[in-house]
């Protein structure tokens, strides 16, 4: 028996007791409750990766103009930067520095051991006085244009350490000097390896304080990563090329303000966890080659990290039948994903709103990227 609205008991359809027919009662409701939170719970979810895949896809980049130049260009893609002039100044191993224009491509200077010239290069970045390159560990030189052609302008020496010095990135900003790369600081017999990853120096170089320190117990090979530092106005944004990861400095306390581990997309290919483990060679120099081109075409490594109107920019390798690469944007502060867009193109640099990218991807990976080519592109939504 049930008793209905007006408070009479009736008979149930079931042939059941009152009580026997609310548990059935009770029972079908709560299975229609959790097949409903079930469906409205999948509804949510597909409405999510809807809006998160047509986002994604409606971004791409339009090409406003390409450089085209004769300068023939081999050598695998080191630093890069967009001078406020809207250049591109660009480092290419074997071949040295190379200023690119809509007009020309230019060497800045030779390798050499003379006042204009470079012995080394090791990073480069934008400078009050022209364009800063770091020489040697411990020697930065700046060149400016004197008659149109570039010369040496100042020498800087920076304070010295006894210990190994691998310098991936340079940035001058709020009148120091930020270099990002391996910075061994001591170690001892018992495999203690005590080691720093930026370091900061002042104008004159003096040394001013390390940051973002690490100690092991087992010789590896990260000298041989490439370590990104961006100018992110207020803030300074350190990257390492095999983690999508950004550690937020502050340039003025030089105090570490967060770490972000950044959301990677589907298409991300990680490192091995044992990728810069310590190696012995019988042939080191092939070795070490057959090995850093393999890490650099076979992962997801940070090609390329800047920042424009707010927005972090990395650019990752990706293994896709329609392009090789992949750029990815963040919000600055949050670091939430706010797009990513595919392309075949190398990024070099961002500046008010235009992507400057090598086109064909890398010379020495790349055979489409033989010739100096160069896209400048805007990013329609």
């Amino acid at each position: 028996m049930i008793t209905n609205a007006s408070g009479v008991e009736t008979e149930c359809m079931c042939g059941g007791s009152g009580n026997e027919c609310r548990a059935r009662r009770l029972r079908a409701g709560m299975r229609g409750g959790i097949v409903k939170s079930f469906i409205i719970g999948a509804m949510c979810v597909l409405s999510a990766l809807v809006i998160r895949v047509c986002a994604a896809e409606a971004m791409e980049f339009r090409v406003a103009d390409t450089w085209r130049h004769d300068m023939e260009i081999t050598g695998r893609i080191g630093g890069s930067t967009i001078l406020k002039n809207g250049h591109v100044a660009a480092t290419f191993y074997g071949q040295g520095p190379v200023e690119i224009s809509s007009r020309a491509s230019e060497l800045v200077c030779r390798r050499g051991q003379g006042p204009d010239e470079l012995q080394d290069l090791f990073a480069a970045c934008e400078h009050p006085l022209g364009l800063a390159f770091v020489e040697l560990p411990f020697r930065i030189k700046i060149f400016g244009r004197d008659n149109g052609d570039y010369r040496c302008r100042q020498t800087i020496w920076l304070e010295k350490s006894r210990f190994y010095t691998a310098v991936s990135s340079a940035l001058f900003c709020r009148g120091k000097w930020f270099l990002a790369g391996y910075f061994l600081e001591n170690f001892s017999r018992k495999y203690v390896y005590k080691k720093v990853f930026v370091k900061v120096y002042d104008a004159e170089g003096k040394y001013i304080k390390g940051l973002i320190r690490r100690t092991d117990h087992e010789p590896d090979q990260r000298h041989l990563m490439d370590y990104h530092l961006v100018n992110g106005g207020d803030r300074i944004f350190f990257l390492e090329e095999d983690r999508l990861r950004v550690t937020v400095i502050q340039p003025e306390s030089l105090e570490i303000e967060k770490v972000v581990d950044l959301e990677a997309p589907e298409e991300y290919r990680p490192m091995p966890k044992d990728f810069y483990v310590f190696k012995r060679y019988d042939d080191p120099y092939a070795g070490i080659g057959r090995d850093m081109d393999n890490w650099r075409t076979g992962y997801s490594r940070i090609m390329c990290a800047a920042f424009d109107r707010g927005t972090l920019v990395l650019q990752i390798r990706v293994f896709e039948k329609a392009a090789r690469f992949m750029v990815l944007f963040f919000r600055e502060g949050s670091f939430q994903p706010a797009g990513r867009v595919l392309t075949n193109d190398r990024l070099l640099g961002v500046r008010e709103g235009r992507f400057y990218f090598y086109a064909g991807g890398d010379p020495r990976y790349e055979d489409e990227a033989d010739r100096c080519r160069i896209k400048v592109c805007t990013l329609e939504n």
